[in-house]
């Protein structure tokens, strides 16, 4: 499980103390360590992930503000910032610091890929700043989301910005409904086959029937 850092609130940061948001390896055998390597994110700066993580969360309390700074392992970023009470005390501040990490962790449980993951935030920072907590949502069922927005993406010729407004408010039934459209399935057949294959050597796999 991964461990917590909380700081206080003077402006320090909160963040991830072994740079992990890996899910637990229910019953299975004990995984070896994971190693630390740099990514680059798309605003320049140079972040240090734990080789198996898909999303790091930083959050700074300062200036009567609350800003969480997701980093995705595929190089974007997210950001949401919130006011705060001006009579805050500190322990608030730790608690107010908790919930908001472990709420958006919580929003990509079960989403394996890193792309779905930066979708499932998105979507989450969204309800945020339509005052909202919570809404209807299973995990995993964000899985998948970064697909079907790209096959809407070449379908349609629609931005990524438009295909994302377009199915943020849409239930995950919906949603697979769309998947299963005659229009998109092929698409995301094709996708998800090209995913897969950056992630398998198959002609190694092949080989083996030789």
């Amino acid at each position: 499980m991964a461990k917590t850092k909380l700081a206080a609130v003077d402006g320090e940061v909160v963040e991830n103390a072994n740079l992990e948001n890996v899910q637990e390896n229910e019953g299975g055998a004990t995984a070896k360590p994971a190693k630390s390597i740099d990514i680059q994110m798309e605003d320049g700066r140079i972040v240090q992930f734990n080789s198996r993580a898909k999303m790091r969360t930083n959050i700074t309390l300062e200036n009567g503000t609350a800003t969480i700074i997701a980093d995705f392992s595929n190089g974007q970023t997210l950001s949401f910032a919130i006011p705060l009470p001006a009579d805050l005390t500190e322990l608030q501040g730790k608690l107010f610091q908790f919930a908001l990490k472990e709420k958006t962790h919580n929003q990509i449980a079960g989403v394996s890929d890193v792309a779905d993951c930066y979708i499932a935030v998105r979507e989450l920072f969204d309800l945020f700043a339509a005052g909202k907590w919570t809404a209807e949502r299973k995990a995993g069922e964000g899985q998948g989301s970064s697909t079907l927005q790209k096959a809407i993406m070449e379908v349609y010729g629609k931005t990524a910005d438009q295909a994302y407004q377009f199915l943020k408010d849409k239930t995950h039934a919906q949603k697979m409904a769309l998947r299963a459209h005659e229009k998109l399935a092929p698409v995301i057949q094709r996708l998800e086959a090209a995913k897969a294959s950056t992630k398998v050597n198959v002609d190694d796999l092949l080989g083996e029937l030789a």
